[in-house]
């Protein structure tokens, strides 16, 4: 992770520089302190963002974390709503009920396989069998 974001800071870096971006970049952050230490800790939670992301995926699979990841940018819609009102239109309400079941049909499609998972253990393990012993070609046992 720190490999890719090394070169993604090189990548940005060199696009500031092409641009002509960098110089008014760096003297805007020499003069305000508090914006620069605002950008550190903004990059510091990103940061943490990723190793969480990383180590959801790693512990519970790419499904968790694209449900937590949803999860997290709906929490971040409704709260915008609550924060900045903004005016009323029907697509608001059509949005997030198709959003509720997309959830919905997505839990069902989880509970469903589940068990699927499930009773395929059951018969995968079958009833508890004797052991044949030996056995001729003709099928008598020796």
């Amino acid at each position: 992770m720190a490999f890719s974001n090394g070169i993604g800071v090189l990548v940005i870096l060199v696009g500031c520089l092409a641009s002509g971006e960098a110089a008014p970049a760096a003297a805007f952050f020499m003069a305000s302190p508090l914006a620069l230490g605002l950008l550190m800790l903004r990059s510091f939670t990103f940061f943490l963002g990723a190793l969480a992301l990383t180590a959801l995926t790693k512990e519970h699979g790419t499904g968790s974390a694209t449900a937590v990841g949803t999860a997290r940018k709906s929490l971040t819609v409704l709260i915008s709503f609550l924060l900045f009102p903004k005016p009323f239109h029907v697509n608001y309400i059509l949005g997030t009920m198709s959003f509720l079941v997309a959830d919905l049909i997505y839990l069902q499609m989880g509970a469903q396989r589940a068990e699927q998972r499930k009773s395929a253990a059951v018969h995968e393990s079958g009833p508890e069998c004797a052991p044949l012993g030996n056995v001729s070609e003709e099928g008598e046992k020796v």
